[in-house]
Parts: C-alpha cells; sequence; structure tokens
C-alpha cells in the first residue's frame, strides 16, 4: 500500500526525494530493512546521506518496528510517495491522525538523540500523510493515474475501511524477529554509555554485542571494548582484546 507525504511548508534543503543512499562504495535502496543492520554510531551518517527518505525511513522504523516499508520516489514536487508492506498499525494511526504526530515528536528529537545540530532541519515540520489508492473510474479513464486517498463517497470509504480492518488483523499475525531488534537497542544503549565517557558501564553491553556482530563491525566493538576496558584498569584484558581486533582487521 502507499501513502504520500505532503511536501508543503517544508525546508527547500529536504524536498529532494532519495530512493537509495550511497554505503561502502554502493548504493542501496532505502528501506526499514536496510537500517536493522546498523549499530548506533552509523545512524546519523546514514540520516544525513538519505536526506528526507531517510529520515522518514528511519523514523517510521523506529516508531513503528512492524511496517516494511520501501520504495521511496517522488510523485509531484511537492509530494513523497512510499510503499508499506507490513503495515501493522501504521495504517490506522495514520487515519486517526496519531502517526502523524508520532513522527513529528521522532523528527524533533532527532538533534537530542544524535547531538548534532545538523537535525534541527527536521523539527516543527508540518507533517501530513495520507494513502494513495486508484480511483477505479478516473484509472479507466486516465491509464492508471493515481488519485487522492480521501474516498469520493461513503461507498468507497466502507471498501477502504474493510481493506485496511483485514490488512491489519493479517499483519498481527505474522511473527516479529524481537531478537532483532533487541540487539539494536541494546547496541543504541552501548553506543549513548560510551559518549557519556561511562566506560566501566560500557563494558557488559560491549562484551555482549561483540557476540551478535557482523564481520564488518567486529572490529570496530573490540577496539570500544580494549579502550573501554583499559579505562576501567582491566590492562590485560584491553591488550588482549586490541590484539583480537587487529586480527579482525586483517581478515576483513
Amino acid at each position: 500500500m502507499d501513502f504520500i507525504l505532503s511536501l508543503n511548508n517544508f525546508p527547500p534543503g529536504i524536498t529532494t526525494v532519495n530512493s537509495t543512499v550511497l554505503w561502502r562504495g554502493s548504493q542501496r535502496d532505502i528501506c526499514t530493512t536496510f537500517f536493522q543492520k546498523f549499530l548506533k554510531q552509523y545512524l546519523p551518517d546514514i540520516i544525513k546521506r538519505g536526506g528526507l527518505s531517510g529520515a522518514l525511513c528511519f523514523a517510521i522504523f523506529r516508531s513503528y518496528p512492524e511496517a516494511s516499508v520501501s520504495n521511496f520516489r517522488q510523485l509531484t514536487n511537492s509530494q513523497l510517495i512510499f510503499t508499506v508492506e507490513q503495515e501493522g498499525r501504521f495504517t490506522e494511526d495514520v487515519r486517526n491522525g496519531i502517526a502523524q504526530l508520532n513522527l513529528k515528536e521522532f523528527f524533533n528529537s532527532l538533534s537530542a538523540l544524535y547531538q548534532d545540530r545538523y537535525f534541527n532541519i527536521y523539527k516543527n515540520l508540518p507533517v501530513e500523510i495520507c494513502r494513495h489508492i486508484v480511483h477505479e473510474e478516473k484509472a479507466a479513464n486516465d491509464d492508471g493515474i493515481l488519485q487522492s486517498s480521501i474516498p469520493s463517497t461513503e461507498k468507497d470509504k466502507d471498501k477502504m475501511l474493510d481493506k485496511s480492518d483485514h490488512e491489519t488483523s493479517t499483519t498481527e499475525e505474522a511473527t516479529l524477529n524481537f531478537d532483532d531488534f533487541m540487539e539494536f537497542f541494546v547496541a543504541e544503549d552501548n553506543e549513548l554509555l560510551w559518549k557519556q565517557k561511562k566506560y566501566k558501564d560500557a563494558v557488559p553491553g560491549l562484551e555482549k554485542e561483540l557476540k551478535t556482530s557482523s564481520s564488518f563491525d567486529r572490529s570496530i566493538v573490540q577496539i570500544k571494548l580494549a579502550l573501554c576496558l583499559k579505562e576501567s584498569g582491566q590492562t590485560d584484558a584491553s591488550n588482549q582484546m586490541l590484539g583480537e581486533a587487529l586480527n579482525s582487521l586483517e581478515k576483513s
């Protein structure tokens, strides 16, 4: 199902719509599954590179983790359109106006979350989202041109509500991999402790993160853990971990 974000009254600097983001030498599609792969230290850079599409996708990912969002593109000069496959409560919240408030609140928190004034550009955005559907009578005349999501008759409205209820109930039956989300938020907590220079407190979380880290991220986690161990007075353990980090770098 497609949804539209109105770009009216948005700052000119963030009205460009990106479908992909450059990461490690290749263009990657902006989608919620893309954000599931990253530790917190990479997220600010990824969001910046993805522009409005990246920020919106990440906001939905954090606010509605069950939703599967992708296919960001420009519909008109004042409209961004994207696809939501596994909607969960996102569809109902859009219809009730709750999603708009949730996303606006998340945009407002970005600069504080990452302690970066760059994200102030997303503060107080007029977030207006609606569903995007095809009116059958218009599609027949205009070869499938998409129209507004607002139903023209009560019959259309009833069809939309019935379809939304069915899709929401179907989505709720899906099984979510909560372990992946828990690993993501553990990494966020570790990054926060690191920035606050609470090195001793960060050690247990980094040790846990190391067990689930990918081959790309392993050396970074090991180096951070080595430094935290050193700052905690565990010099021998720190030297050993630093040696393991160097071995990981040689293999990667």
